[in-house]
């Protein structure tokens, strides 16, 4: 028994389509799966997202993050000193820091989300608590050692300190970096960089002292070019006297007057092998030694092994590297190499150091360290905020191309006209009145008269019975008086109007349609439709078929492969081309409904960074 399809009406999906569509996931259009609620949860989610990575990741980054006060604590009652400790902050200079041949939006854009990062993580720090000190472990400027104005580097100093504002009892402490003086042959970089950087930041070399602890900043760039002085005039270091006022006279007077309880902090970390494994926090590799214009590693070994000698620090803080490190070197003297506080220093989580600090006491720890993690700014955007904005879009364009795919509410297959006017599905089909009352044999006869008559007529103004007659001009009644089966106050649908038309036809041996017989009575025409057409799935083609297809084109089974491949192309060819056709109807909707699902998103987006 074949089914039907009504005319007019959709057709119906089956296996998962029909279960989506009429199962548990069916929902009115008003409702969640309407497209207004759709671009709302888009943009729900957005500004969610927004306010999350924006604000929120930076404070649960630093939840954890507290000055390792109870560690020092257990042996003295008297309130830590709170040191912090930031490394390679690399400022970027508007113009000289990006690349020439760039775009100047493009470098905007880039500075603008480097000072952006700076900012809000510098406004995190400063809410962990009390903050005694500060101190900065070289390359504070990206470009202090370019060649500039003295009037264009103090606007860079200026930017420097409109994003590390501090409270006026705050002390903040410089260490020079080899981006901030240069290393190199002279005339490489300003000759006036070093004094720049004595006149906004002060001196090269200097001993702080911070709860009877001596924090020793060395500048290293220096001490590096004096040992390159050094090795070239082949002397060593007992041998050599040094430059006068120099980096290693300072260290020898620092040596014949030891400083209570010495930090030594230098941007330039010392020297250790190249296996030396950097601890569980460091994210790539270990620190290898390197030499190239303008930067150097590590410090050589004698260097380092001088300075370990002269100082006897309790515990080094280095920088330069970017990335975290914690060795032991001789003496048991413990080096901690600070992560970067940029986010394009090379790392995904930047960092910086909390130091607290008692005053010594025999057989009492008096200085405790701590790392803490800043948030992967970039990751962010490549990895949360890139993919979300690829599958609305695709979400959106997808079902842009669903809809003007759909068939309207004619079937396709449907060749019928569609009717005038359908019954509503709350409206009951109105049917012709049948006949139902019982006639005698008279009237039967008198009909019977009538209708041949009228035929007789119909045959005279036709000019002949031989030509085929109107359907309108000659009813006939096949009625037969003596057919028993009739019962009484039943009219037989036999009676119903037929055309000679097809009467003459099936006389001449041709056959009426089915549909043209049944839809000339005086019953109501029944509906009649084609049955819909079965479409059975491909199989898939194995490997023997596909061998078996070769042999029997005479040809390999790759060219049959490249050759069916073709096909494919030429539809996603067709499939392109019907998107170009339909771009303002489909890409152009779906990107008009991406700016207004992610327009809320980024209005919160300058709002929140405006704050900070």
């Amino acid at each position: 028994m074949s089914s039907s399809v009504r005319p007019g009406s959709r057709s119906q999906p089956s296996g998962l389509g029909h279960w989506l569509t009429a199962g548990p996931f069916k929902m009115r259009r008003s409702g969640l799966r309407s497209r207004s609620t759709q671009l709302m949860a888009f943009r729900f989610v957005s500004v969610v997202l927004v306010i999350w990575y924006e604000v929120g990741e930076f404070f649960y980054s630093l939840s954890s993050c507290r000055f390792p006060d109870a560690v020092l604590r257990k042996g003295s009652a008297q309130a830590p000193t709170h040191v912090v400790l930031i490394a390679d902050p690399h400022v970027p200079h508007p113009s000289l820091s990006h690349p020439p041949d760039s775009a100047p939006w493009v470098n905007a854009i880039r500075q603008g989300m480097e000072e952006l990062f700076m900012r809000k993580s510098w406004n995190v720090v400063r809410r962990l608590g009390r903050i005694d000190a500060v101190i900065i472990v070289g390359d504070i400027l990206d470009c202090g050692r370019d060649l500039m104005t003295d009037r264009h580097y103090d606007d860079y100093y200026q930017l420097f300190r409109s994003i590390f504002k501090l409270h006026e009892t705050t002390d903040i402490y410089f260490v020079p970096g080899n981006h901030d003086i240069g290393l190199g042959p002279h005339g490489t970089f300003s000759p006036y960089a070093r004094r720049r950087f004595q006149e906004h930041f002060g001196d090269l070399n200097a001993v702080v002292s911070v709860a009877n602890h001596s924090l020793i900043l060395l500048d290293s760039v220096g001490l590096i070019e004096e040992d390159r002085r050094r090795y070239a005039a082949e002397i060593q270091y007992g041998e050599w006297s040094g430059i006068a006022g120099g980096v290693i006279e300072f260290v020898q007077g620092l040596g014949q007057d030891p400083p209570s309880n010495p930090i030594l902090i230098t941007h330039v970390p010392l020297a250790r092998p190249d296996t030396v494994s950097c601890g569980p926090l460091r994210e790539y590799g270990t620190i290898q030694k390197g030499v190239g214009l303008g930067y150097q590693n590590l410090l050589g070994g004698e260097t380092s092994d001088f300075l370990l000698e002269a100082l006897r620090p309790i515990v080094v803080f280095s920088g330069d590297d970017h990335d975290y490190c914690d060795v032991t070197h001789q003496h048991g003297i413990r080096e901690v190499t600070l992560k970067s506080f940029s986010s394009s220093a090379g790392i995904r989580n930047p960092g910086l150091q909390l130091l607290s600090l008692i005053p010594p006491k025999d057989g009492v720890l008096s200085h405790a360290d701590l790392p803490c993690f800043l948030p992967d700014q970039l990751g962010v955007y490549n990895y949360v905020y890139l993919p979300f904005i690829i599958f609305t879009f695709a979400y959106l364009i997808l079902t842009n191309i669903r809809s003007a795919l759909v068939r309207p509410a004619h079937h396709a297959g449907d060749r019928s006209p569609k009717p005038r006017h359908s019954p509503r599905p709350h409206e009951k089909r109105r049917e012709r009145p049948v006949l139902t009352k019982t006639h005698s044999s008279q009237h039967l006869q008198g009909l019977t008269a009538t209708a041949r008559g009228r035929h007789h007529q119909a045959t005279l103004l036709s000019g002949g019975g031989s030509t085929p007659n109107s359907p309108h001009l000659s009813p006939r009644i096949p009625y037969d008086e003596n057919d028993s089966e009739i019962g009484e106050g039943y009219l037989s649908p036999a009676l119903s109007r037929r055309s000679s038309y097809g009467g003459d036809l099936n006389e001449a041996g041709a056959t009426t349609p089915p549909a043209l017989r049944m839809s000339s009575g005086l019953l109501p025409n029944p509906i009649v439709q084609p049955t819909p057409r079965r479409v059975a799935l491909p199989r898939v083609l194995s490997a023997t078929d596909w061998m078996a297809s070769a042999r029997g084109k005479d040809t390999s089974v790759i060219s049959l492969g490249y050759a069916h491949g073709n096909g494919y192309l030429s539809k996603v060819t067709r499939s392109l081309r019907w998107l170009w056709r339909t771009r303002n109807s489909v890409l152009g909707k779906s990107l008009r409904e991406l700016l207004s699902a992610l327009l809320p998103a980024a209005i919160v987006w300058f709002v929140v960074n405006a704050i900070w």
